[in-house]
């Protein structure tokens, strides 16, 4: 560390000292310290690769008899600060011939293993390095013939920050990913034509490939019938159901940094079921070979040094768990009936005997369970006497509505005789 000894040989009558005691208020006060030293921060800095420099004002009336930036290794320069330079101020200073301008060098690396050094790793996106300027002046007074001296000690903190990141732009060589297939089952549809019970199953699954890249349609993809449930017959076939659209020009409105749109193609995969087949249930596999779309041009990066296609080949394995489509009885719906015999129209004095030639009422009662009756129809009553066939006269006529569920229907015969 360098103190005064080390400073240029200038002597304050070179520095203008003699002009500026003339000064008002540049001479020593027993009782008060002023023009206190400037840190000139826009020339500190680094003026050369690893060369940090700390430029400072000091005051010539007084003595500087240290300054560093307590580094390893550093030297200290001043000089007369030139007549056309102004020197920073933050208060009250004078022309700039009244002070020296002063240099701290350090080799970086030293700085930054020195003693007064704060290394902040914190914020992720700069590392901050945080130092101080410690200058030391002395001004010397005369006290009844006694020399004392009146220490002025400064301390200056600075700081350095530098971007942990930075971002460097490659030579002009596009690089592609390989193509990435991301896929998606997007339709299971079962068409039931009940007159003939005839089954069409169809599946869509739709496959996204990134700019530039397509998958190629005619005969180069295929469907495969992985399995079945219970290796239930099933033919199948696909068909391109939706190609991608020309992809047009670039369009950065997504921040994609302008890659065109990817080329989402919906493919169907046409089921058609054996006899007795009755679910689409299984995994089927759908083979690939993906090209450069045709805006693309002709130097596809699947293109490979002879001109083959490279690293094209992809597929798309997807499940199918379907509902049993056959026809199923759901419900068998049951219907009871009751009939009783009157003998009042009311239907008030229920009875089981009768003469020849009496009327009787008969109300019949319709029930279920799981259904709404909305009618019911008596087609004909018969009365039997053991092995005998009566001959009755009767009329039919709904007489009311029961609770739901329920329907009434009541008729009157007249019992005439035996045959």
């Amino acid at each position: 560390r360098s103190l005064f000894a080390a400073l240029a040989s200038v002597s304050h009558a070179q520095l203008g000292v003699g002009n500026c005691s003339a000064i008002p208020g540049w001479e020593i006060d027993p009782l008060k310290t002023d023009n206190e030293v400037v840190f000139d921060v826009l020339a500190s800095g680094f003026p050369a690769k690893d060369q940090l420099q700390i430029v400072f004002y000091n005051p010539i009336k007084w003595n500087l008899t240290d300054a560093t930036i307590f580094s390893t290794e550093e030297t200290l320069a001043c000089v007369a600060s030139p007549v056309d330079v102004q020197v920073p101020d933050g208060g009250d200073l004078h022309a700039a011939e009244c002070y020296e301008q002063c240099r701290v060098t350090s080799n970086w690396a030293n700085f930054t293993q020195g003693t007064e050094v704060f290394v902040d790793a914190s914020n992720p996106a700069e590392t901050q390095v945080r130092g101080k300027l410690h200058t030391h002046n002395t001004e010397s007074f005369s006290l009844r013939g006694q020399v004392i001296n009146r220490p002025v000690i400064s301390e200056f903190p600075f700081e350095i920050t530098f971007p942990t990141t930075v971002t460097a732009d490659s030579s002009p060589i596009e690089v592609f990913m390989p193509p990435g297939l991301e896929a998606l089952l997007i339709l299971q549809a079962v068409d039931v034509d009940i007159t003939n019970l005839n089954v069409d199953g169809r599946a869509q699954v739709i496959t996204s490939l990134q700019w530039p890249f397509r998958f190629q349609s005619g005969s180069n993809f295929s469907v495969t019938i992985q399995s079945t449930k219970s290796n239930a017959a099933m033919q199948a076939q696909v068909i391109l159901f939706e190609d991608c659209r020309d992809p047009g020009v670039a369009d950065d409105s997504a921040g994609d940094n302008g890659n065109v749109e990817p080329c989402n193609q919906i493919w169907e995969v046409q089921l058609t079921p054996g006899q007795n087949t009755c679910e689409l249930d299984g995994e089927y596999r759908l083979d690939f070979l993906a090209e450069c779309q045709p805006a693309f041009g002709s130097d596809c990066p699947l293109n490979g040094p002879s001109g083959s296609l490279e690293d094209n080949e992809a597929y798309v394995i997807f499940g199918l768990d379907s509902e049993n489509f056959c026809p199923e009885l759901i419900e068998q719906i049951t219907i009871t009936a009751e009939l009783k015999a009157f003998k009042d129209s009311d239907l008030t004095e229920p009875a089981t005997n009768y003469l020849l030639g009496q009327n009787v009422w008969f109300l019949a009662t319709v029930t279920s369970d799981k259904v709404s009756l909305v009618s019911s129809v008596i087609h004909s009553i018969s009365i039997a006497y053991g092995d005998a066939a009566p001959r009755t006269e009767y009329s039919i006529e709904t007489r009311r509505l029961a609770p739901p569920g329920r329907l009434a229907v009541f008729a009157i015969c007249r019992i005439l005789l035996w045959t």
